[in-house]
């Protein structure tokens, strides 16, 4: 077979072998031992089964939240981050934020999922308002990751018009909204 590493020559005898570039199954291995008249005795062989299980990689999208609403209108739409283990094993994560505007569900999961973020604008003035998102996942090749959020708060939109007035035979004055034109 093939030398897994250099010649050891120096006590205790031992090597590391890296198998990622190993297929996934069963390996035999057997070590030899010289003396230093060159004498070799081949070891009784072991059987092993290489897994190469791969570290999880955490992998969120998208890279950042932007919300906007009207002052005193309703809430915008909710939107959704997906997380995703794209490496191998299990990977367990979390999700926080740190703006009392933001709301996110669920706040935790396993490999792949989706959380949901809603943004109240419940007493808040007009503005750019913004926060973080924090996916954490122990462990994780990848963790933590941020998502920047932002939420603009408009002002009410006004409405423009036209009044006709016209003078009233008693001296004053009527009020009435012009005809609308077809």
């Amino acid at each position: 077979g093939n030398n897994l590493s250099a010649e050891e020559i120096t006590a205790p005898y031992s090597i590391s072998w890296d198998t990622t570039s190993v297929e996934k199954g069963p390996e035999t291995l057997t070590a030899v031992a010289r003396d230093a008249a060159g004498n070799t005795k081949e070891s009784t062989a072991v059987s092993i089964t290489v897994s190469n299980v791969s570290s999880p990689t955490l992998s969120v999208s998208p890279g950042a939240l932007s919300f906007s609403a009207t002052v005193g209108g309703p809430n915008p739409t909710s939107k959704t981050i997906s997380v995703s283990n794209t490496g191998g094993g299990t990977m367990n994560w979390s999700a926080s934020d740190n703006a009392p505007w933001l709301t996110l569900t669920p706040t935790s999961g396993t490999n792949n999922g989706t959380v949901t973020a809603n943004a109240s604008t419940t007493e808040l003035a007009v503005g750019t308002y913004t926060g973080t998102i924090t996916v954490t996942a122990t462990g994780a090749n990848g963790s933590p990751k941020t998502i920047p959020v932002t939420l603009t708060i408009d002002p009410p939109t006004t409405q423009t018009g036209s009044i006709r007035v016209k003078r009233a035979d008693s001296g004053g004055f009527i009020l009435t909204n012009p005809p609308t034109q077809a």
